[in-house]
């Protein structure tokens, strides 16, 4: 009796082991956990962590990019889901962060189609668009996580061409679309990864309109090793590298910069100050950064801006919208804020006695001169305004503006539809904004912003800037892509009784400035033309 007890307890702990083991092996099998280092120009700029599980019935992809040296979301979170048997593709989640705030990208096929929901900058685009997903793969070139699920699909057996459809992901308001990738192999050769020579296959990766790719696959285990992408070069990687990274902020001689905090309707909202250091009484600026300028003030060019003002004579503010200490999260400010920031930073301006009160200019960058205007009317104490780089917001997505037209144009060449698509989501947004008594709705489990939106369709600035006498500078760059050329033409109609004067310098873009990336400590960031600010400042000198 006694061996029957022991045979019988012995075969439960044996089964436990075996289910132990099972579920061990099976967790190991099924699941691929790598780091990739992001090299540019032969630096090592970021890394990425891709997990990769595979059932019987779906793989789920995630990745985690830290990208410290990027100006604006300098971290990236990517999520799909693809059902392994159809290969369709389920679900796909894409978050842009930093510090303070995150766009979000979100795709989840339905019975009615595929359901589109784009969320950043206080906006959002949303529709179903009556795709038949089949089984094209989610791509996006940003994303090497979405690589892979291609490389799976491909036959090493038969090797050269192989055609697989795939489904786009975008930037911005811009729903997916569909198109074609070619795998190509090439050749078989060596590959040097953490000083180990390993044996791969290299191939090309080809897509109508974008150049080129190369990646490597471990011949025998069909892992993805690199992909060179012209000259940045993503090498899979056994080291986790730590990076310090500091944000761009010039000592000049005789300025005073401080970080300081305005409390806005109870919210505390950090902003830039400066001042010239030398006693005296100096007429201010107010600087106003539009929702396109990546991280605001700390992508440096309103970093350049605040010091050129102190250092020709100015004191100025420039708040930032981002709430420190808080975890990242969407944007919900409405022009309402905007207008309310506005007003705390002239109070702030008043406390002073180095501050003349009665010389107050304001400078706004890309669609912050869309409200300026209505502020203006409001507040007396603006007596000089310069637009840097005018844009018209649209309430969701931005199609009038050139770069977005060759961007949409583009993609149309391989997706003949995809025009109207654009144009649906965007329509499809704005009507549910419309539509809605709150500030607030939720579509596809995702709260979303809606005030900014309404306000934004019911402004009209051009019938505002009839009323101004004030003098006003109009500050663009010939090769500003984002500009809107219906929206410059009625900006100049409605200006012509103004006080007004219009600078092009034909060397500049949209940002009236460089992007500096010359070294692994200070983050990339935008630097102001000097040519440029010496005519803004010189400028608000005669006029204040």
């Amino acid at each position: 009796m006694r061996t029957l007890y022991v045979l019988f307890f012995g075969s439960i702990v044996l089964i436990c082991v075996l289910i132990f083991v099972s579920f061990v092996y099976f967790e190991r099998t099924d699941h691929l956990n790598v780091r990739y280092l992001y090299e540019d120009h032969g630096r090592v700029r970021g890394q990425i962590e891709i997990d990769l599980y595979t059932t019987e019935e779906q793989i789920i992809g995630k990745a985690k990019e830290e990208m410290p040296f990027e100006m604006g979301f300098y971290k990236r979170n990517v999520r799909f889901v693809i059902d392994r048997l159809s290969g369709v593709c389920k679900e796909f989640e894409k978050e842009w962060l930093n510090d303070y705030i995150k766009d979000q990208y979100l795709l989840r096929a339905t019975d009615q189609g595929l359901s589109f929901l784009a969320d950043q900058d206080s906006q959002f685009a949303y529709g179903i668009m009556p795709y038949n997903v089949g089984n094209a793969i989610p791509f996006s070139r940003q994303d090497i996580v979405t690589y892979i699920p291609l490389i799976m699909r491909y036959d090493f057996m038969i090797g050269g061409n192989q055609v697989f459809d795939v489904l786009r992901v975008h930037e911005g308001f811009l729903p997916p679309s569909r198109g074609l990738v070619t795998l190509t192999s090439i050749r078989d050769e060596y590959l040097d990864i953490d000083a180990k020579k390993i044996k791969t296959e290299c191939l090309i990766l080809k897509e109508k309109g974008e150049p080129q790719e190369m990646l490597w696959v471990d011949k025998s285990t069909r892992d993805l090793l690199a992909v060179r992408r012209g000259d940045i070069y993503i090498r899979k990687s056994t080291q986790q590298k730590a990076f310090a990274v500091k944000n761009y902020m010039p000592i000049c001689e005789g300025v005073s910069t401080k970080m300081i905090t305005l409390t806005v309707k109870g919210k505390e909202v950090s902003a830039l100050f400066t001042r010239p250091v030398a006693k005296g009484v100096y007429p201010a600026v107010v600087l106003i950064s539009g929702n396109d300028l990546p991280d605001e003030g700390r992508s440096g060019f309103m970093i350049d801006l605040a010091q050129s003002a102190a250092q020709h004579g100015f004191v100025s503010i420039a708040y930032c919208r981002e709430l420190e200490g808080n975890a990242p999260q969407c944007r919900s400010d409405s022009i309402t804020d905007e207008s309310d920031l506005m007003t705390v930073c002239l109070d702030f301006l008043e406390e002073f006695r180095f501050v003349d009160i009665d010389k107050i200019g304001i400078a706004g960058f890309s669609d912050a001169n869309y409200y300026i205007p209505s502020f203006i009317k409001k507040d007396a104490r603006i007596i000089a305004w310069v637009m840097l780089s005018p844009t018209r917001p649209e309430p969701s997505m931005a199609i009038d503006s050139l770069r977005m037209q060759d961007v949409v144009n583009g993609i149309v060449s391989s997706d003949p539809m995809y025009k109207s698509y654009a144009f649906y989501c965007r329509d499809k947004a704005l009507e549910i904004a419309e539509e809605s008594s709150g500030g607030w709705k939720t579509i596809m489990d995702t709260k979303v912003f809606l005030e900014r939106m309404k306000e934004i369709a019911r402004l009209n600035p051009l019938e505002d800037l009839k009323g101004l006498t004030l003098p006003i500078l109009i500050v663009r760059g010939k090769d500003d892509n984002e500009a809107s050329p219906g929206f410059l033409k009625n900006l100049d109609e409605a200006m012509k009784t103004a006080d007004r004067e219009v600078i092009i310098f034909r060397s500049l873009g949209h940002w009236l400035g460089t992007v500096v990336s010359d070294d692994d400590v200070v983050r990339d960031h935008l630097t102001a033309d000097r040519e440029m600010m010496e005519t803004v400042f010189g400028w608000f000198a005669k006029k204040l």
